[in-house]
Protein backbone atom coordinates (compact mmCIF):
# COMPACT_ATOMS: atom_id res chain seq x y z
CA UNK A 1 0.00 0.00 0.00
CA UNK A 2 1.72 3.41 -0.91
CA UNK A 3 -0.11 5.58 2.01
CA UNK A 4 1.51 3.01 4.65
CA UNK A 5 4.86 3.06 2.95
CA UNK A 6 4.41 6.81 2.95
CA UNK A 7 3.88 6.59 6.46
CA UNK A 8 6.31 4.93 7.67
CA UNK A 9 9.42 7.00 5.76
CA UNK A 10 8.05 9.78 7.96
CA UNK A 11 7.22 8.19 11.19
CA UNK A 12 10.10 9.30 13.46
CA UNK A 13 11.30 12.31 11.47
CA UNK A 14 10.64 14.45 14.27
CA UNK A 15 8.17 16.84 12.03
CA UNK A 16 5.00 16.06 13.26
CA UNK A 17 3.37 18.19 10.05
CA UNK A 18 5.55 16.49 8.12
CA UNK A 19 4.07 12.97 9.03
CA UNK A 20 0.65 14.34 9.00
CA UNK A 21 0.81 16.07 6.13
CA UNK A 22 -1.79 14.51 3.03
CA UNK A 23 0.58 13.24 0.47
CA UNK A 24 0.08 14.35 -3.21
CA UNK A 25 -3.10 12.92 -5.19
CA UNK A 26 -4.21 11.13 -2.37
CA UNK A 27 -7.79 10.74 -0.54
CA UNK A 28 -8.18 12.02 2.57
CA UNK A 29 -10.55 9.82 3.68
CA UNK A 30 -8.17 6.52 3.20
CA UNK A 31 -5.41 8.76 4.98
CA UNK A 32 -7.39 9.09 7.75
CA UNK A 33 -8.78 5.64 7.39
CA UNK A 34 -5.39 4.67 7.69
CA UNK A 35 -4.09 6.21 10.40
CA UNK A 36 -7.06 6.01 12.36
CA UNK A 37 -6.40 2.01 11.93
CA UNK A 38 -2.91 2.01 13.11
CA UNK A 39 -3.48 4.32 16.26
CA UNK A 40 -5.94 1.12 17.00
CA UNK A 41 -3.90 -0.91 16.66
CA UNK A 42 -1.38 0.76 18.86
CA UNK A 43 -3.79 1.37 21.70
CA UNK A 44 -4.85 -2.16 21.33
CA UNK A 45 -1.57 -3.37 22.00
CA UNK A 46 -0.62 -0.88 24.71
CA UNK A 47 -3.69 -1.97 26.52
CA UNK A 48 -3.17 -5.85 26.23
CA UNK A 49 0.85 -4.89 28.04
CA UNK A 50 -0.76 -3.27 30.61
CA UNK A 51 -3.64 -5.81 31.19
CA UNK A 52 -1.15 -8.48 31.33
CA UNK A 53 0.12 -6.67 34.48
CA UNK A 54 -3.03 -4.58 36.02
CA UNK A 55 -5.18 -6.90 37.43
CA UNK A 56 -7.75 -6.50 39.43
CA UNK A 57 -6.62 -9.04 42.22
CA UNK A 58 -3.20 -6.52 41.93
CA UNK A 59 -5.16 -3.02 41.89
CA UNK A 60 -8.46 -3.42 42.97
CA UNK A 61 -8.96 0.34 42.11
CA UNK A 62 -7.78 1.87 39.39
CA UNK A 63 -6.92 6.00 39.91
CA UNK A 64 -4.66 8.64 40.06
CA UNK A 65 -3.98 10.68 43.05
CA UNK A 66 -7.72 11.43 44.49
CA UNK A 67 -9.11 10.52 41.55
CA UNK A 68 -10.64 6.78 41.23
CA UNK A 69 -12.06 5.41 38.05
Amino acid sequence: MKLHSYAKRTLGSCDIAEAVRLPPDEDLNEWLAMHIVDFYNEITLLYQIVAEHDTEEKFPVMGAGKNKY
